[in-house]
């Protein structure tokens, strides 16, 4: 009986456990084919989709090849050793040995071996796997998947390529800057980094004492303002004026040297003066009549000998009297809306907050009174 017959049951089942190890040893090489191929396309979000596919499964199927003929077919020695381990105390790698010795003790060893290898039970013969193979499959599976899925998400915007994640791009702001000459300070955030598209702090322009807000230098004239959707360094300046208190025009409330002429005793005594003007009736002794009143601290008319005199006097400068302006015959509410003003800036300065809709309110109401 040729030893070929002898190990056939059992050639079968160790065959099977040869393609068994092939197979995972080609299937790790596949999924390292794969995890390479990932890692590059992850890099540079390029879709390896099919790239990886394809030569994961070419190269999974050439390794398993390669592995089985060269490593893991058995051969008669192989099967003998796994014959003998299952009890038969290396009769049957003895009987291989004496195959072609044709003394008599070697052919009894032979009978006697065949006798032992015939009543074995080949079943018992189990696959034979080594841990580390095990191991080694899982983890690169593992791998290869996980790099993989992450390629596919960065091809399509869902993930940032590899190269992004190991050297991250510098975020970019753009800088939005409020300047003030003089006459005033803007209250809020002067300088701020602000995110492509986003929003700035608002901000308002608030005088100092003397001075008005008169626009900023883009020819916005609300003193409130916030700048949407920044794409672009900014930088703002506010643009004040400071108040002058003497005049010549009479018209101007709390203007300066105004001249009033007393005229004839008659008038002298019976016109107020404007409100403002800063004149006051001349006290001359020739029938002048009564002082006129006025806000204005007059000299008043110099005295003379004719009836009425002259009646002019050098005003001193009209008094400022806030509280006495008026505005088209109308209470004058400055002092009201300048404390106001004040509380507002106090608020946010100590932390406080507006909520949008009071923010809308306040710039449309400040917008309404310059006019913007």
């Amino acid at each position: 009986m040729k030893n070929e017959q002898i190990f056939n049951k059992y050639n079968s089942r160790l065959v099977k456990e040869g393609i068994l190890k092939s197979v995972l040893c080609g299937v790790t090489a596949g999924f390292a084919a794969v995890f390479v191929i990932s890692v590059v396309s992850w890099f540079t979000a390029y879709n390896g989709l099919w790239l990886s596919v394809g030569l994961g499964l070419g190269i999974s199927a050439i390794v398993s090849v390669i592995c089985y003929f060269v490593k893991f077919r058995p051969t008669a020695k192989d099967i003998a050793r796994r014959v003998d381990a299952l009890g038969l105390e290396e009769r049957t790698i003895t009987m291989l040995e004496l195959e072609n010795d044709p003394s008599y003790i070697a052919m009894r060893q032979r009978d006697d071996a065949r006798e032992h290898i015939a009543s074995a039970n080949s079943a018992a013969i189990t696959f034979s796997v080594a841990t580390w193979l095990i191991v080694t499959v899982v983890v690169t599976t593992v791998l290869s998947v996980a790099v993989f899925i992450a390629s596919e998400l960065a091809f399509y915007g869902i993930i940032p390529p590899l190269n992004e994640i190991i050297n991250p791009p510098e975020e970019k702001y753009f800088e939005v800057t409020y300047e003030v000459d003089e006459g005033g300070e803007i209250y809020g955030e002067t300088a701020q980094l602000v995110s492509p598209g986003d929003d700035a702090e608002s901000v308002i322009a608030r005088p100092l004492e003397g001075w008005v807000f008169v626009s900023w230098d883009d020819g916005n004239t609300n003193p409130y303002r916030q700048e949407l959707a920044v794409n672009d360094d900014l930088i703002i300046s506010a643009i004040f004026e400071q108040i002058d208190n003497e005049g010549d025009d009479p018209e101007n409330p709390g203007g300066g040297n105004g001249d009033l002429d007393g005229g004839d005793s008659d008038d002298a005594g019976d016109k107020p003066g404007d409100p403002g003007s800063g004149a006051q009736g001349g006290e001359g002794d020739a029938n002048g009549g009564e002082p006129s009143p006025g806000d204005g601290q007059g000299d008043g008319g110099e005295e003379g000998d004719q009836p009425g005199g002259d009646g002019k006097g050098d005003g001193a400068g009209g008094k400022y009297e806030e509280n006495n302006q008026i505005i088209g015959n109308d209470t004058y509410y400055g002092d009201e809306l300048k404390n106001t003003y004040d509380q507002l800036m106090d608020y946010l300065a100590s932390g406080g907050e507006l909520t949008p809709a009071e923010k809308e309110f306040i710039e449309k109401y400040i917008g309404s009174i310059y006019g913007g």
